[in-house]
């Protein structure tokens, strides 16, 4: 509201303000950040002495193990004991307040789960299939290894090396398109940023355990079979 300045001793009034005693009002406070009315963004929000306000609207949060039926009669017995005239409406679970307005963005995840399972899918098997098969084409080179002395296990490691630089370098410029481009997503995405580490390194992580499998499978078969097959072997 004062960029620059300090807000203290400011005043403020909106037209919806019918109060007798005149419409403004001095700032005595600033609080932090709050999602009070809306869960998936911040709106201008303004805390009113009690004593200034026509209407008060109050609101209990009650935590318990007892379920809403259950819950409901005690507490209806508890605010009657305090004040007869006091009554309790609209009782509600927590989860049932927020569904609401969570459901846009819960559809919009899973419609992202759903396409990006897919994707993440879809790469995993091509992945797995390139590695296998170029694994496969050099079983002649394996046969010729073993032939002159190579160790089955120096085999195993060659292959894997060969077979995760690709992956390392496809993981690398994917971690830098989610810094670069991170902002995208970040307006679909609630309780988590477009560069979470967790999901980063998980991705990272995932995709490369599914280069060692491809190319540890086909390489420990070539590395056990024949040389002397292997070298017939067209």
């Amino acid at each position: 509201m004062w960029p620059g300045q300090d807000p203290l001793g400011k005043r403020i009034r909106w037209a919806a303000d019918s109060t007798p005693s005149g419409a403004w009002r001095a700032v005595v406070g600033v609080a932090n950040d709050a999602r009070y009315r809306d869960v998936l963004q911040l709106r201008p929000t303004v805390y009113v002495p009690v004593n200034q306000q026509p209407w008060i609207p109050t609101f209990l949060i009650v935590r318990s193990d007892l379920p809403l039926d259950a819950l409901v009669p005690t507490l209806r017995q508890e605010i009657r004991a305090v004040d007869p005239d006091l009554g309790l409406v609209n009782a509600a679970h927590i989860t049932a307040l927020l569904a609401r307005p969570l459901a846009q963005p819960r559809f919009n995840a899973g419609v992202l789960l759903a396409f990006g399972g897919i994707a993440v899918l879809l790469a995993a098997i091509g992945l797995y299939g390139l590695v296998s098969f170029i694994v496969a084409q050099r079983t002649r080179e394996v046969g010729i290894r073993l032939a002159v002395g190579a160790q089955p296990r120096q085999i195993v490691t060659m292959f894997l090396k060969r077979g995760l630089a690709p992956v390392a370098a496809g993981c690398a410029v994917g971690v830098v398109g989610v810094f670069a481009g991170g902002r995208l997503l970040s307006s679909v995405l609630y309780g988590v940023t477009a560069r979470d580490p967790v999901a980063i390194i998980g991705a990272v992580l995932g995709f490369s355990l599914v280069a060692v499998t491809a190319a540890l499978v086909p390489a420990r078969r070539a590395a056990e079979s024949d040389p002397a097959a292997a070298l017939r072997l067209e």
